[in-house]
């Protein structure tokens, strides 16, 4: 009867023992997930930031170079008259 008790009572140590590593397993590669997720989503943003950034700047030559051809233009036609 001793030894029985004894037996039930180191397995379900072992279960808690068990239980609490895979806890531990979860909680770390569940926390580890999240943060990677969110380090991602974060260097996605500043990608498409950067991405936003190029954009304008090259909208903004691009309106630079129009308006100095519409000066040259302007200037032929001064020139000619």
């Amino acid at each position: 009867m001793e030894t029985r008790r004894r037996h039930t009572h180191l397995h379900s140590d072992r279960l808690k023992v068990e239980r609490r590593r895979r806890r531990e397993a979860e909680e770390k590669s569940g926390g580890g997930g999240e943060e990677h997720k969110y380090l991602l989503l974060c260097f996605i943003i500043i990608i498409i930031i950067i991405i936003i950034i190029i954009i304008i700047i090259i909208i903004i030559i691009i309106i630079i170079i129009i308006i100095i051809i519409i000066i040259i233009i302007i200037k032929l036609h001064l020139y000619m008259d």
